[in-house]
């Protein structure tokens, strides 16, 4: 199971490249990230919704924090993945971004040892 669950994850992951290739010329970068996210927060509100509102007091507290690491994280590497899908194919960004773990370790050990 956990090797059906990998292969799937890799499957949505690189299949969402291939799916923002194609749609480059019909929505813009920044609505692709809206829409996806929109669409994600649906999905996963029901789940999660119970859990969050339970929380709610520490997710105030902690949300400016969290605000700026959705930013920079989440919806900043998407769209600027569908940014440079704009202008490369599926195959360099799928490659570009398979380095991520890589980069993350590396500027991980320069700024913090």
């Amino acid at each position: 199971m956990p090797y059906l669950l990998l292969s799937l994850a890799v499957l949505i992951w690189s299949g969402n490249v291939v799916f923002s290739r194609g749609l480059h010329e019909a929505v813009p970068p920044v609505g692709l990230s809206f829409w996806r996210w929109s669409v994600a927060l649906l999905v996963l509100l029901p789940l999660a919704g119970p859990g969050l509102w339970r929380q709610r007091r520490l997710l105030l507290q902690h949300l400016p924090l969290l605000a700026l690491l959705g930013v920079c994280g989440v919806a900043g590497y998407s769209t600027l993945l569908y940014l440079g899908l704009q202008s490369t194919g599926a195959i360099n960004a799928v490659l570009i971004a398979a380095t991520v773990p890589a980069q993350i370790v590396v500027l991980s050990w320069a700024g913090f040892g």
